[in-house]
């Protein structure tokens, strides 16, 4: 067997160090153009941008980013507290809801109780979130589907996506919480304007995500006619139950 010198072993040394500091040279460098460089790719990533090949099949679709996020779920439960403020003065209380009125503080008295009126509006977010969330993986199950989150396309903010189990595309999903027939109605023109949209581009999944303020004696597919039916693939779910399949108590704890 060959034996190694020292002088070999030091020359192997010396030409591993060489080029480690050739290497660093370089970086120090050019390290404004390798600086730029980094900084356009952080941003990409930050901006939901997709680097490479995603698993979208539909050109110009991203992940959202925690920002976009946030202020769907704002949008969103700013909405359903609007829902439920219209149907209470419509209805003046004819329809038995889910819950007591005293749950849920009224945001017209805003100025009377901001305290009141804070608590309701983090309520509203974070049943918002669960019906998103909870929602997606919901269907996801429901379907055998793989669920993705926060979806972005043609400016607007979808709530997931639904994937096959070889990472095909099967469509968008949005989840929309549903306290009284007034948000039904909302949802629905919504849904029709999404629809309009994609043109037949991809398929749309939609889940009505009833909260305690929806009538108890209700269900949604009485207040949809056939034609609204039809716009999308549509499916319903109790907020209360959504949490208890998946071990979460009343408020989401």
């Amino acid at each position: 067997m060959p034996s190694t010198s020292a002088e070999e072993v030091m020359y192997e040394l010396m030409q591993t160090a060489l080029w480690v500091m050739l290497i660093v040279g370089v970086m120090i460098w050019h390290r404004d153009v390798l600086g730029r460089i980094f900084r356009a790719i952080a941003k990409r990533i930050e901006d939901g941008d997709e680097v490479g090949a995603g698993p979208f099949q539909i050109k110009g679709a991203r992940l959202t980013v925690p920002a976009e996020d946030r202020q769907h779920r704002l949008r969103e439960a700013k909405a359903f507290q609007a829902g439920i403020k219209e149907e209470d003065r419509s209805e003046c209380g004819n329809a038995p809801s889910r819950s007591s009125a005293k749950s849920s503080p009224d945001p017209v008295h805003a100025n009377d109780a901001p305290d009141s009126l804070r608590s309701s509006i983090e309520q509203a977010i974070n049943d918002v979130r669960d019906a998103q969330d909870l929602g997606l993986r919901w269907l996801a199950k429901e379907l055998s589907q793989f669920p993705t989150p926060g979806v972005f396309y043609r400016g607007r903010v979808f709530d997931g996506a639904l994937l096959s189990a070889s990472g095909l595309f099967r469509g968008f999903v949005m989840t929309k919480l549903i306290g009284s027939v007034q948000d039904l109605k909302a949802a629905l023109a919504e849904v029709g304007k999404v629809v309009a949209e994609l043109n037949g581009e991809a398929s749309l999944y939609v889940v009505l995500v009833t909260s305690n303020t929806f009538p108890v004696d209700q269900t949604v597919w009485i207040h949809m006619t056939v034609e609204e039916n039809a716009m999308a693939e549509f499916f319903e779910i109790d907020l209360s139950h959504l949490r208890s399949y998946f071990g979460l108590g009343p408020t989401g704890t």
